[in-house]
């Protein structure tokens, strides 16, 4: 993988972070758009895909990271709230 996506993944360690059973990488080169449908009855079907929720530091980073990604149209961020 070249640095530059490299640079875009948010390492996370799995301690601290309940939903985690290893270190984990958040990628944050790319948003791949769900429908509300697709989440809604993801969930429905399979409630255990549900593993926790990402603090709002973690959440701040995620963000930062996205809005920094040149790897995302500007029209996609500001459409997912992450254009500044």
């Amino acid at each position: 993988m070249p640095k530059e996506l490299q640079e875009l993944h948010l390492h996370f360690k799995a301690e601290g972070r309940e939903y985690l059973d290893w270190d984990s990488f958040v990628d944050c080169s790319q948003i791949k758009p769900r429908t509300y449908t697709e989440i809604s009855e993801a969930i429905e079907n399979r409630p255990e895909i549900i593993i926790g929720n990402v603090s709002q530091v973690d959440f701040d980073q995620i963000k930062e990271k996205i809005i920094s990604a040149p790897t995302i149209k500007g029209k996609t961020k500001k459409k997912f709230g992450f254009y500044k």
